[in-house]
C-alpha cells in the first residue's frame, strides 16, 4: 500500500505519529508510545516489538512492548539449541521473507511447538506477525497477540499493515534512528546477515564467496580463508543432478529467493542434509549485486525425525512394524502382491498371556514377546510383512507360491508355527509354556477390502481360541454369523448376570460308604430355552467383564442356601464354589467375600473355594497374602484339575489345601490307559503324604469306582453318585444322606 493511501485512510493515525517522533526525546520512549497506539487502535491483549541480533546469546532481541508481553517474552525459548524450531516460525518468517505472517489458531500451529505452553498461560489463540520495513530490509518486526481465535482477517490485516506502513516512514525519517542507518553496501550486508540463525555465506553476483560466519565454519569443518574467493559448488555432494540445480537458479532468478533442503559435502567428506536459502541483493540500479546464503546443518534433525518415526510405525518392545504401520503398508501394497495373486493373512494370539503377567511379572511377559517375536520374524519375515498390533497380539501378511493346494500349504505354515512357539522358553529360571491360537485367512489381492480382511482374520483367531488355545481356525462366512450369535449372547448374559437368572446346581461328594461328605456348587445357564455350557458363558463372561459379577452372585446365593439349610436343621457338609482367576485378584472380590461370609454366620470349614493349580502358580506378595487372609477366617481351598500343571508337589506344601481333585480327564480313559493309572497312583500317594484329601471327580462307572476304591481313593464326585440338580432339590438328600450303590 502506498503512503498516500495509508494517510488517506488514517491521517490521524499518521499524524499521531510524526507529533510521537518531534515530541519523544529517545527511542525508547518512541517504541513505547508505539506499542501503544496497536494495542489501543485494534483492542490486542498483547503487544511487542522485536528485532534481530545475531551476535547475541538471544539473537531475538526485545524492543518494546507491553507489561503482559515482557513476562511473556522472558520465558520463551530463543537460544541457539532451539535454532531450527524457531526460525521455521512466523516471527522470524517475517524477517526473513519481509511480509506479514498470521496464525488463526496457535494450537494447531506446529511450528509453535516450543511456544505452546507460554501461548497457553496468555490464552493467546491467534498472533500476527508485521515486519517494518525500511529501505528494502525488515529492520523490525511488531509481535500482535489476541485471545481470539481468527482474530485477524483481512480487514483487520490492511489497517494494521497500513499503519506499520506509516510507523516505518516515521522511524526512517526519525533522525535517532536514521543517525544507525549506513547506506553502504557493508550495512546492506550485515544487516542481512543478521536476519538468520544459520549458517551464512554471502557472495558476489557471479557467485564467489565474500563472506562466511562462525557457524559456516562450525557446520563445513572449512576455514574462513579456505573458502572466500572461491564458488559454493565445492560444498556440492553429488547427490543432485544438473537438473536441480538448474531449476533452482530458474527460480533464483525470477523471485529473488530459492529455500529448499539439499545435501552438501563437509571438508572431510562427509555428506550431510541442510536446509538452504538463498536471496538476491540488488543494487540501487535493480541489478543483483550479491546473494545470502543461509542453510541449518539438518543432521541431528534427521537422526530425531528417524527416531521419531521409529517410534510412530515400530512397536518399542518387539521391533516390529506397530499396527498403524502395518496397515499403511497394506494399502500401500508394500509387499507388491499383483491383483489377483493369492495371499495369507495371519492373526495370531499368545494364550493364557495375562496369566504369564500376573503369576511372573510384567518384566517376563515383555521377555516371553520378544522372544516370540523373534521366532516369528525368522519364520516369517522372509515371505512377507510382520506385526505387533499391540498386547499379546501380532499379524502376519504372507505371498503365496504357486501351490496346488492353497489351505495345505497355509496349515503347514501355521503348524510350522505353532511347533517354533512351543519349542521351550526358560526366563529368570523360569520354564514358560507357550501356546498360541491362530486365525488363517487366504485370499486373491484385490478382491476385498483389507479392513474386511482383517476382520475375517480376527474372527477365525477368536474360533481357534474357542476350541481351547493351541490350535487354529480358517475363515469361514458362517464365523459372520456366530459373531452376530455372539454379540447376542452378551447383551443375554449380561442381563441374566444382573438378574441372578444363572442358576445355581449342586452335585454331591460321597465317601467310600456312599455318604455325602461335600457338594460342588454349579452354574447353568439356559438362554432362550438353548442350554449353554459352562465353560463357553463362563468364558464369554471372563473376556467381557461380567464375571466379578457372576462370582459375587454365585457365592452369595450359595452361602445364603448354607444358612437357609442349617435353620431348617439339616445337618448340611461343606460346599464348594468355583471362582475365577479373575475374581481371586480383585480386592474388591475379596472383600465382598469377607462381608458375605460374616453376614451368613458362615463357619469356619463350611465354605470350600476351588481353583486350578496354574491360578496357585501366581506368587505375588498381593496373591499369596490374600490367600493367607481367608484361610485364617476358615475358608478352605481345593486344587481341582490336580497333576496338569506344572508344579503340583510344590503347591501343597506351600498352600495346606483341604483336598486336591483329580482331573476328569484322567478319569475318561483311566482303565484303557496305563499311563492314566499310573499316573493316579502316583498323585494319590503324593496326596496321601502331604495329609491332604483327594477327589475323584467325573467318576462314571462302578468298575472306575472300584479301581480307585482299591488303590486308596476315598472321596468320589460323578454322575455314577448323582447328576448335577437345582440346589433347592439338594435338601432331599439330606435325610437319607446316602445314595445307594447303582
Amino acid at each position: 500500500m502506498e503512503l498516500s493511501e495509508s494517510m488517506a485512510l488514517y491521517p490521524e493515525v499518521f499524524m499521531h505519529l510524526q507529533r510521537l517522533s518531534l515530541e519523544h526525546g529517545t527511542i525508547d520512549q518512541l517504541f513505547e508510545e508505539i506499542v501503544l497506539l496497536y494495542e489501543k487502535t485494534f483492542r490486542l491483549s498483547m503487544v511487542w516489538i522485536a528485532k534481530l541480533d545475531y551476535r547475541q546469546e538471544q539473537p531475538i532481541q526485545w524492543v518494546a512492548g507491553t507489561n503482559e508481553a515482557r513476562k511473556f517474552v522472558a520465558s520463551l525459548p530463543f537460544t541457539h539449541d532451539a535454532t531450527h524450531s524457531i526460525s521455521k516460525g512466523p516471527l522470524l518468517k517475517a524477517f526473513r521473507t519481509a511480509r506479514s505472517q498470521i496464525v488463526d489458531n496457535v494450537e494447531i500451529f506446529e511450528d509453535y511447538a516450543l511456544w505452546q505452553t507460554q501461548l497457553r498461560e496468555q490464552k493467546v489463540c491467534s498472533t500476527m506477525y508485521v515486519p517494518i520495513i525500511i529501505e528494502e530490509i525488515p529492520q523490525y518486526v511488531v509481535c500482535l497477540y489476541q485471545n481470539e481465535l481468527a482474530y485477524f482477517t483481512s480487514e483487520r490485516v490492511g489497517a494494521i499493515e497500513s499503519i506499520t506502513y506509516a510507523v516505518a516512514y516515521v522511524l526512517y525519517h526519525d533522525e535517532l534512528i536514521h543517525a544507525r542507518f549506513d547506506k553502504d553496501l557493508d550495512w546492506r550486508l550485515s544487516a542481512k546477515v543478521f536476519e538468520s540463525l544459520d549458517a551464512i555465506i554471502v557472495t558476489d553476483a557471479r557467485g564467489n564467496i565474500l563472506l562466511v560466519n562462525t557457524s559456516f565454519m562450525r557446520f563445513t569443518g572449512y576455514r574462513r580463508e579456505e573458502v572466500i574467493g572461491k564458488n559454493p559448488r565445492i560444498l556440492q555432494s553429488g547427490r543432485h543432478d544438473a537438473a536441480f540445480y538448474e531449476k533452482m537458479w530458474d527460480q533464483l532468478k525470477r523471485e529473488d529467493h530459492w529455500e529448499g533442503e539439499i545435501w552438501n559435502k563437509r571438508k572431510n567428506g562427509e555428506i550431510y542434509p541442510e536446509w538452504l536459502s538463498i536471496s538476491a541483493l540488488h543494487d540501487a540500479n535493480g541489478n543483483v549485486s550479491n546473494y545470502v546464503a543461509h542453510f541449518l546443518d539438518l543432521s541431528q534433525i534427521k537422526k530425531a525425525e528417524s527416531e521419531i518415526q521409529q517410534l510412530a510405525f515400530f512397536d518399542p518392545l518387539t521391533g516390529l512394524a506397530n499396527r498403524r504401520y502395518f496397515f499403511q503398508m497394506l494399502k500401500g501394497n508394500e509387499i507388491g502382491l499383483q491383483s489377483g495373486e493369492k495371499a495369507i493373512l495371519l492373526f495370531i494370539d499368545v494364550d493364557h498371556f495375562k496369566e504369564v503377567n500376573d503369576y511372573f511379572g510384567h518384566a517376563v511377559g515383555d521377555h516371553l514377546l520378544q522372544i516370540l517375536a523373534i521366532r516369528m520374524e525368522q519364520m516369517l519375515a522372509e515371505n512377507g510383512v510382520l506385526a505387533r498390533l499391540g498386547g499379546d497380539e501380532f499379524v502376519a501378511l504372507l505371498r503365496v507360491p504357486c501351490v496346488k493346494t492353497f489351505d495345505r500349504y497355509a496349515l503347514e505354515i501355521v503348524e510350522s508355527l505353532q511347533n517354533a512357539l512351543k519349542a521351550p522358553i526358560i526366563i529368570d529360571d523360569i520354564h514358560i509354556p507357550v501356546t498360541v491360537s491362530i486365525g488363517v485367512r487366504i485370499f486373491e489381492h484385490g478382491k476385498y477390502e483389507w479392513d474386511e480382511l482383517m476382520k475375517g482374520a480376527d474372527l477365525a483367531m477368536y474360533e481357534a481360541k474357542r476350541k481351547g488355545g493351541d490350535a487354529s481356525a480358517f475363515f469361514d462366512p458362517h464365523l459372520i454369523e456366530k459373531i452376530d450369535r455372539l454379540h447376542v449372547m452378551t447383551l443375554a448374559l449380561q442381563d441374566a448376570v444382573e438378574d441372578d437368572r444363572i442358576e445355581l446346581y449342586i452335585q454331591g461328594q460321597y465317601d467310600a460308604q456312599h455318604q455325602i461328605v461335600g457338594a460342588e456348587i454349579l452354574s447353568r445357564w439356559d438362554w432362550g430355552r438353548k442350554s449353554v455350557t459352562p465353560d463357553e458363558f463362563i468364558h464369554l463372561a471372563e473376556r467381557k467383564n461380567l464375571i466379578l459379577r457372576l462370582d459375587r452372585s454365585m457365592i452369595r446365593r450359595a452361602i445364603f442356601q448354607h444358612r437357609k439349610w442349617r435353620e431348617e436343621g439339616y445337618h448340611v457338609p461343606p460346599i464348594s464354589v468355583n471362582i475365577s482367576t479373575i475374581s481371586l485378584r480383585d480386592p474388591s472380590f475379596l472383600a465382598y467375600l469377607h462381608h458375605v461370609l460374616e453376614r451368613e454366620n458362615m463357619k469356619k470349614g463350611e465354605l470350600i473355594i476351588e481353583m486350578t493349580e496354574n491360578v496357585l502358580v501366581d506368587e505375588t506378595h498381593h496373591f499369596v497374602q490374600a490367600i493367607r487372609e481367608l484361610q485364617d477366617v476358615g475358608v478352605l481351598f481345593s486344587i481341582h484339575h490336580f497333576g496338569t500343571g506344572i508344579s503340583s508337589i510344590r503347591l501343597l506344601a506351600q498352600y495346606h489345601p483341604l483336598q486336591i481333585k483329580l482331573d476328569r480327564n484322567l478319569m475318561q480313559k483311566l482303565l484303557s490307559s496305563t499311563t492314566n493309572q499310573v499316573l493316579t497312583r502316583s498323585l494319590l500317594q503324593v496326596a496321601k503324604a502331604f495329609d491332604v484329601a483327594i477327589v475323584a471327580e467325573g467318576i462314571e462307572s462302578k468298575r472306575q469306582y472300584d479301581w480307585l476304591l482299591a488303590q486308596g481313593c476315598t472321596q468320589f464326585q460323578g454322575y455314577y453318585f448323582m447328576k448335577p440338580e437345582p440346589i433347592e432339590d439338594f435338601s432331599l438328600r439330606f435325610s437319607r444322606n446316602s445314595v445307594e450303590s447303582r
